[in-house]
């Protein structure tokens, strides 16, 4: 049987150094919540694979039985950590919360007492022989104690709750997310199943112990759900019908800002399956996820307007991220809810065109003007700049709508519109003032430069005729152009009013042309 004790010899040495990997794996990503029972579970199973080892190179009988014997800490300390571990890893840390925990402790506790003492009471084991094949030394006999079946049945039932825990996950999680959580529950399921007979020992008596051979399959499935799946980057979260049907497209991030999953509005979105978008980086989903998490770096959480591009069509939608915490409050993820506001932005903006502008002409109307020729005042006073305004008069439009009536005279103000903007600049804003009267506001603009844009705008209205149903209608306007310098103090009421005087001028002057206001109201 030599060969038998040298496979399990090597098979606990791979255990061993297995659990060291996992151990190094789980310090480098210690952030999750669910990591700290992990790292504690593989420092206890790597102590049972150490002094299982040590035990079955021991050559001498009292060493063989002080290792066998220190293997219970270890080993009555792995099915409490185990259920610990998946109450955090399935989300139902609410169910053994805080301090409560340590009652899943208490028996282990009590084992190593009567471990201590079982040389007095026997209510551990009664006897033990052992026999050696070569180096090896192995029990083949075990008389139980009422306190090893105590201990045995409680670590099983603790087991076979989170055999339990894992069964529900698979039941509640999608197809795709099921790998992770499959290979943990053949990690926990396999060695269970093989150290029963062991246990009990229902194998016979020159069998050695195949705790190293379930050690080293459950170390597999472990690594392989680490590497492969992700165990310990990506936490399951429970995919209830509330999440699925959400019309919000829902994004959950992990602590590291990786997609964990998606709903299928999420899925609509961004044009990825989950299969797909699962483990990519917020920010190759979501371009501006960057920019935005630099300039709110508190992790308070968040809302803004993003824009996407969806089958080819741009849409606005409102974006907060909420951040996802443990019970410490480490920062654990983020979950990212995406509401498409685009027709809302659209009536915003008709809602403000409509409040802004004239529905004849399309220019800023009065109220609009009033608004905007404050702030550029304002920003006139702040840089010191001249600043002027023209008031526009049609002379004798009323003319025009008496003769070819007022559905005409429309699109008479139409085409003047047109001819008006073409002639200011773009940093300029026209508005219609009321009936055919406008005006223009004209920012950085001192007296000569205001001079020749009305000089520009009157030639450009009266360059030629305004055909209409056939008809040629020529139209003239009078200006009156006025500028407040940097320092004047004028009021925007006393720079309007100065070009209305000089409209007034224009008009006793005989219409038709353009006068400049000097000095003051």
């Amino acid at each position: 049987m030599t060969w038998l004790f040298s496979l399990f010899l090597v098979l606990d040495l791979l255990a061993l150094l297995a659990c060291s990997r996992l151990l190094v794996t789980a310090l480098q990503q210690r952030k999750a919540s669910h990591r700290p029972g992990f790292i504690l579970l593989v420092i206890a199973v790597g102590f049972w694979a150490l002094f299982t080892t040590l035990a079955m190179i021991s050559q001498e009988e009292s060493w063989y039985i002080f290792w066998r014997d220190l293997v219970f800490a270890p080993l009555s300390l792995v099915p409490p950590l185990l259920l610990m571990f998946m109450l955090d890893y399935t989300g139902h840390t609410t169910w053994l919360p805080g301090r409560q925990r340590l009652w899943l402790f208490l028996l282990p506790a009590l084992t190593q007492l009567v471990l201590l003492l079982n040389p007095v009471l026997g209510w551990l084991y009664k006897d033990t022989q052992s026999a050696q094949v070569g180096i090896f030394r192995y029990t083949v006999h075990w008389g139980f104690g009422l306190w090893y079946y105590v201990h045995a049945i409680y670590s099983y039932s603790l087991i076979l709750a989170s055999l339990g825990l894992t069964v529900g996950l698979l039941l509640r999680l999608k197809s795709y997310q099921r790998y992770s959580a499959l290979l943990l529950f053949f990690a926990i399921l396999i060695p269970f199943l093989i150290s029963i007979p062991y246990t009990f020992q229902w194998l016979p008596p020159d069998i050695p112990d195949p705790n190293p051979l379930a050690l080293a399959i459950a170390s597999v499935f472990i690594s392989q759900a680490i590497r492969r799946h992700r165990l310990l980057d990506l936490l399951p979260i429970d995919r209830s019908t509330l999440f699925d049907l959400m019309a919000d497209a829902l994004i959950a991030l992990d602590w590291d800002e990786q997609v964990v999953d998606l709903n299928p509005a999420a899925e609509r979105v961004l044009g990825l399956s989950m299969e797909d978008a699962q483990g990519k980086q917020a920010s190759h989903l979501l371009p501006a996820w960057g920019v935005l998490r630099l300039s709110n770096q508190d992790d308070r959480g968040f809302e803004n307007e993003i824009e996407l591009e969806v089958a080819g069509e741009k849409f606005i939608f409102r974006l907060r991220a909420t951040p996802l915490r443990s019970h410490a409050g480490e920062l654990g993820g983020w979950l990212l809810a995406l509401n498409d506001i685009t027709q809302l932005k659209h009536a915003q903006a008709e809602l403000l065109h409509l409040a802004t502008t004239d529905p004849l002409t399309g220019l800023a109307n009065r109220r609009h003007f009033f608004h905007h020729a404050a702030f550029e005042m304002s920003r006139a006073d702040r840089y010191g700049h001249a600043i002027s305004v023209l008031m526009i008069d049609l002379d004798d439009f009323k003319l025009v709508n008496d003769r070819l009536g007022h559905a005409a005279g429309d699109r008479v103000l139409a085409e003047v519109t047109q001819r008006m903007r073409r002639s200011l600049r773009q940093a300029d804003l026209l508005a219609r003032y009321g009936g055919e009267e406008f005006v223009a506001l004209l920012p950085e603009s001192n007296q000569s430069q205001s001079w020749a844009a009305a000089l520009r705008l009157h030639s450009e209205l009266t360059s030629s005729m305004i055909l209409i149903e056939g008809q040629e209608v020529l139209v003239t306007a009078s200006i009156g152009v006025a500028t407040r310098l940097p320092g004047s103090g004028d009021t925007l009421d006393e720079l309007l009013h100065r070009a209305d005087r000089a409209l007034y001028q224009a008009k006793q002057a005989g219409k038709n042309c353009v006068r400049m206001g000097n000095g003051s109201s």
